[in-house]
C-alpha cells in the first residue's frame, strides 16, 4: 500500500518527510510531485514503507499533525477519500 500525505509545506524535502516517518521503520520510496511552472513541490507526497504493517500506525499518529506550520493529512493512497483513488 501507498500512503498519501497532503497539505505538506512547499518547502518540505524528502528528508523532512523521512524524519516524520523514521520511528515507523524504513521507507522504500518517497515521491514528491513538483509543479515545474512554480518551481516548487505541489504540497503532497506518496510514501511506501518497508513494513506495510506500520501503515495504520503512520496514519493514526501523523494525520492532522502540525508540521512546518501546516496541518498535514495522511491516508491510504487508494482510499475513497483520496483524490488519487482508482
Amino acid at each position: 500500500m501507498t500512503i498519501y500525505m497532503s497539505n505538506i509545506s512547499y518547502k518540505a524535502t524528502k528528508e523532512d518527510i523521512s524524519e516524520l516517518l523514521e520511528e515507523f521503520g524504513g521507507i522504500l520510496n518517497i515521491t514528491i510531485p513538483k509543479d515545474h511552472a512554480k518551481n516548487r513541490m505541489r504540497g503532497y507526497a506518496f510514501i511506501v514503507l518497508n513494513d506495510p504493517s506500520q501503515e495504520n500506525k503512520v496514519i493514526d499518529n501523523l494525520h492532522n499533525m502540525q508540521h512546518m506550520g501546516r496541518t498535514i493529512r495522511v491516508e491510504r493512497a487508494n482510499s475513497e477519500k483520496s483524490p488519487y483513488f482508482g
